[in-house]
């Protein structure tokens, strides 16, 4: 393990909880001396929902919203390899040896350092930076707070995380299979952006592709989104019961992941003033803060509607989504007024 990762402070910024592969990303680029490397990591606020056959609905923040900013984003190639666990594993051991530390998706069950160690499932990502092939052990940095972990695991332990299905057991990151996924810096190259452009980017990908963004190819984009969520809402009720019992499911895990991303999106105007000619947007991040506060709400609401669903309860829902919506388009103006005389 180099010096850098030796090195690395128990700091973390709880922001990252339900981002830790931008996390990783972040302290892969300070790993290769990239400066500033938290700025190219893409904590623009972003939505999709895609039309759907039936009544469903498919929740999405877009290819970019959990990596790099869309500019960088072709430096990092993350990879969902066909090939067999170990054949991967080999490749990653010999990458690792000739170049840099990667990035390996993990299932949180098969680790014993974890608090989620076979009691839940969950898609999560750690840093690899070794192998020990003498002690058959793995050596990996997972950055996160409470267990900072930066040794040595069990090879079993890890290809079992590395090839879990990540079983379906409610959790909000459990269901979709690990897949062996990894990913590498291909191109060291180019990272040398000044932070007004890098901040002056992000903030108009957010006007362009949340506040006032167009629809394309069957999918609604930013406020739009919700717009259209709003519609399906009112329909609720007439649904089967199994129905209703999956969508509410499907609007609590989506809605608890949108606040996050307003998180993500808040800690980014949060930090933006460090830049000389960027005033902190304190109105921007009150009305977000609002807006935080409120969708909470909302999603403490749809909990309650899927304990005990009430006559009536889904014209409450979109009335309460409408609420939010206009929430969201006095925000999208004042962004865009500050963003004018930035």
């Amino acid at each position: 393990m180099n010096e850098y990762y030796l090195n690395l402070k128990k700091e973390y910024n709880k922001i990252y909880n339900t981002f830790c592969y931008q996390n990783c990303l972040n302290i892969l680029l300070g790993g290769l001396n990239i400066e500033n490397p938290e700025y190219y990591i893409n904590k623009s606020m972003s939505l999709i929902v895609h039309k759907t056959d039936g009544f469903d609905l498919d929740i999405e923040f877009g290819i970019y919203a959990r990596s790099l900013l869309p500019k960088y984003d072709s430096k990092v190639i993350r990879l969902f390899p066909e090939s067999d666990y170990l054949t991967v594993f080999n490749e990653n051991i010999d990458y690792i040896q000739q170049h840099d530390p990667i990035i390996v998706g993990v299932d949180s069950f098969h680790l014993s350092y974890l608090p989620y160690f076979h009691k839940s499932h969950g898609r999560h990502t750690i840093i690899m930076t070794g192998y020990d092939k003498v002690k058959s052990e793995v050596e990996i940095v997972d950055w996160m707070e409470p267990w900072f972990y930066r040794g040595y695991i069990p090879v079993d332990e890890f290809l079992n995380a590395r090839n879990s299905l990540n079983e379906s057991d409610g959790g909000m990151f459990a269901g979709n299979p690990v897949m062996n996924n990894w990913a590498k810096v291909i191109d060291k190259n180019g990272w040398d952006a000044s932070l007004d452009e890098i901040i002056k980017y992000t903030l108009d990908l957010s006007l362009q592709q949340y506040y006032f963004a167009e629809n394309h190819n069957d999918a609604y984009y930013g406020i739009n989104a919700l717009e259209y969520i709003k519609d399906m809402i009112n329909y609720l009720e007439d649904q089967p019961v199994d129905i209703q019992s999956m969508y509410l499911d499907k609007l609590h895990k989506g809605f608890f992941r949108i606040n996050r991303r307003r998180e993500f999106w808040k800690y980014f105007l949060s930090s933006i003033h460090i830049c000389e000619g960027f005033e902190n947007p304190d109105l921007v991040i009150q009305k977000l803060d609002e807006l935080i506060d409120y969708s909470e709400k909302y999603i403490y609401r749809l909990i309650k509607s899927i304990m005990r669903r009430k006559p009536g309860y889904s014209e409450d829902l979109s009335l309460r989504l409408n609420q939010m919506i206009d929430m969201e388009k006095e925000l999208g103006g004042l962004l865009y007024s500050y963003t004018s005389h930035a």
